[in-house]
This record gives structure tokens, C-alpha cells and sequence, in this order.
């Protein structure tokens, strides 16, 4: 009788404390959601300085691009090229859709 008590008390905390688990994970989650955008920034972040330290040569070069044409031509022509790759991407994925 006493051993049976003893199992059932047993469950029963065992029952609590999974149920605990799955609350704290599931706040674990909601709190670790908000990072994610945050993190994700942080790693390209990462990325590039990797990217820039393995090729200095790609920094003197967009120096000198920036030194040599001026920083209001240069932002005329990212505006102009990222127009230009968007257009590319819509048209890509339009075709992509009409040949399907």
C-alpha cells in the first residue's frame, strides 16, 4: 500500500515536472525569437569583416572607386545597377512562373 502511495506521488511530480519543461521551453523559445533578426545582422556582420580581412585588395578598390569618380556619382550608379538587378530578378522570376 505504502509502495503504491510512494509511485503515485512520483508520477504525479514527474507529471509536474514535465509540464515545467514544456512551459520553460516553449518561453525559451519566445524569448530567443526576438534575437533571431538580431543575430542573423550580427553574423553577416561577421561575414563581411571575414570577407574584408581575407581580401584587403576589394577594400583599396572600392577606395579608389570612391576616391576616383566621387561618392555622389558612385550612389547614382549603385542606384541605377540595383534598379537594373531588381528588374532581373522580377523578369527571372516571371519566367520562372510562366513556365511552370
Amino acid at each position: 500500500m505504502i509502495y503504491s502511495k510512494r509511485l503515485g506521488e512520483l508520477a504525479s511530480k514527474k507529471a509536474r515536472l514535465v509540464a515545467e519543461c514544456a512551459r520553460q521551453r516553449s518561453t525559451l523559445a519566445d524569448e530567443l525569437a526576438s534575437w533571431d533578426a538580431k543575430l542573423r545582422a550580427v553574423d553577416r556582420g561577421i561575414a563581411a569583416a571575414r570577407f574584408f580581412r581575407a581580401h584587403p585588395v576589394a577594400i583599396a578598390a572600392v577606395v579608389g572607386i570612391v576616391a576616383i569618380v566621387g561618392r555622389r556619382q558612385l550612389l547614382r550608379w549603385a542606384g541605377r545597377g540595383l534598379l537594373i538587378w531588381r528588374g532581373l530578378q522580377t523578369a527571372r522570376t516571371l519566367l520562372r512562373t510562366l513556365s511552370v
